[in-house]
């Protein structure tokens, strides 16, 4: 498939250097593939331009990834341009008039012809002049007339033919300034001629008045020579009744406007999707990209050919894009400002608990352990609930501190290697299990004794999930599986015979301060 391109491919290999080339790159820059292989593309091609034999020329570049390669493939935007030129004026050799048609440059050179040219010139031939096939009176004059007035010039000729001698009336019509339609029409069918060449050209005024793009053809002071109907239809412009160009394009863009129409008649080449924005008829902005080509007359620019598409609901999706985006700027930034802030509040509400309950979980302390004078049943039951829940709520503290420097990015991992058995001493809760009458289990390999991590804050996730798992699991087991998931990780599980959390709330196991609707139920 590479190889069969029309185009001109290259493939590169990830590095950018050229490893192969198609047949048609053979063919149209005459390099085999020994002269470049291994060169980086780069130095082949730069800008849209390819450097062959000292000369450069324009092309547009496709680039594929595959795979590990990448293919390019070349398009001559002079092939482009012409092939686009053709296939504008296809459809008059197409249209199925009886006439005899031919597409010829302004040089002679036979391009295109109908079937009725076939079945009448049996010499003719793409690429042949029509000098060589048919005898056309004064035919240079009349080309030239016809170029100069932009209508149509009419003569006689003579189909130079081996069977026979056929006389035609030639009616020469300027499509553009280098292509030419030649009819020829028998002189016994003349009464015709006119019926047709009106076919001919409503069926040019609709390929040119159908199309979407607005299509114009300006003089070097911005007049406008030829417009279609889309100029009406999209800017509300009467077409006997529209302004000078520079009258009507947004004057932010008539210096870069100006700028390229300069430089397409210093160089003689087009522009292409310049972005510019046009008022309408009711003075509001829309935005176009156009190409132009300069119209060359005697190697002197005298007019430019435009294409204008429109690009308004394109620029409009775009900034409402950049705006939302920005939106979304400031509300992460001030949402950031919002968690940092509250970061802090929490760190700080924190560190000032811890001071009082410090003093508290010591005078429970005191009165727990009788230092303070013996204590009656109730009063020992008083202080043992005031320690337990001091204890918690102390707990509490730490956790909302590790909070705040997680958030903070100030927790540090304390990494080293472990015993196993120091998280069964931590958190194997076996008292608080064999309280609720439920069964606690704790399967460890004996050959699984040492690992790797934070002991600490590994013991502190485990011990929360074992204490869950006891507190809302009413009968049956709770159990704690470690085993070797693979060579670099250990598997905990915690499984319990409890109701277990909700498919629906399952999602929110890792949201901060969640609670399962079963828990709080217990």
């Amino acid at each position: 498939l590479f190889k069969n391109l029309d185009h001109p491919a290259v493939i590169t290999d990830d590095k950018n250097n050229i490893i192969n080339i198609n047949t048609a790159f053979l063919t149209k820059y005459n390099l085999n593939l020994e002269q470049i292989k291994g060169k980086k593309i780069n130095s082949l091609i730069k800008k849209n331009k390819i450097l062959v034999n000292s000369q450069e020329h324009e092309i547009n570049i496709d680039e594929l990834d595959v795979g590990l390669v990448k293919i390019f493939i070349l398009k001559s935007l002079e092939e482009k341009k012409e092939n686009e030129r053709l296939k504008k004026y296809k459809r008059i050799i197409e249209s199925g008039i009886d006439d005899m048609v031919l597409i010829i440059r302004k040089n002679g050179k036979i391009l295109d012809f109908n079937e009725a040219v076939k079945k009448n010139i049996n010499d003719v031939d793409f690429d042949k002049n029509i000098k060589d096939v048919v005898k056309i009176s004064k035919l240079n004059q009349k080309i030239k007339e016809a170029a100069d007035s932009k209508t149509p010039s009419e003569t006689a000729g003579q189909i130079i033919s081996q069977n026979n001698n056929i006389s035609v009336n030639v009616k020469i019509i300027p499509l553009d300034e280098e292509l030419f339609s030649i009819i020829l029409k028998n002189r016994s069918e003349f009464t015709n001629l006119n019926e047709q060449i009106k076919i001919v050209k409503e069926q040019y005024e609709q390929l040119v008045n159908n199309t979407t793009d607005l299509i114009c053809i300006i003089d070097k002071t911005g007049k406008f020579k030829f417009v279609n109907k889309q100029f009406e239809k999209q800017l509300g412009y009467k077409i006997e009744s529209i302004p000078n160009i520079f009258q009507i394009i947004c004057p932010e863009d008539v210096p870069n406007f100006i700028r390229s129409l300069n430089a397409s008649e210093n160089s003689k080449k087009g522009f292409q999707d310049q972005e510019i924005r046009i008022y309408n008829n009711k003075k509001k902005l829309l935005y176009f990209a156009i190409s132009g080509l300069p119209l060359v007359q005697n190697g002197v620019v005298i007019e430019y050919s435009m294409t204008l598409r429109n690009i308004t609901e394109k620029k409009k999706n775009e900034d409402e894009t950049l705006r939302e985006k920005e939106k979304l700027k400031e509300d992460f930034k001030r949402l950031s400002e919002v968690n940092k802030m509250k970061t802090e509040f929490v760190s700080m509400v924190s560190h000032d608990l811890k001071t009082p309950l410090t003093n508290i979980q010591g005078y429970a302390s005191l009165l727990r352990n009788k230092i303070l004078g013996p204590n009656t049943p109730k009063q020992q039951e008083a202080a043992d609930i005031i320690d337990k829940e001091s204890k918690r709520l102390a707990r509490l503290i730490n956790d909302l501190l590790d909070l705040s420097k997680i958030d903070s990015g100030a927790i540090k991992l304390q990494m080293r290697p472990f015993n196993i058995k120091y998280l069964e001493e931590r958190c194997a809760l076996r008292n608080m299990a064999e309280r609720k009458g439920l069964v606690f289990i704790w399967n460890a390999p004996e050959n699984l004794s040492e690992m790797y991590g934070d002991p600490e804050r590994i013991a502190q996730v485990l011990t929360n999930l074992v204490n869950n798992a006891i507190k809302f699991t009413d009968k049956g087991s709770v159990t704690v599986n470690i085993f070797e998931k693979d060579k670099n990780y250990i598997q905990i599980d915690v499984i319990d015979t409890g109701p277990g959390i909700p498919k629906k709330e399952q999602e929110l196991i890792f949201e901060r301060f969640q609670r399962s609707s079963i828990s709080k139920l217990n």
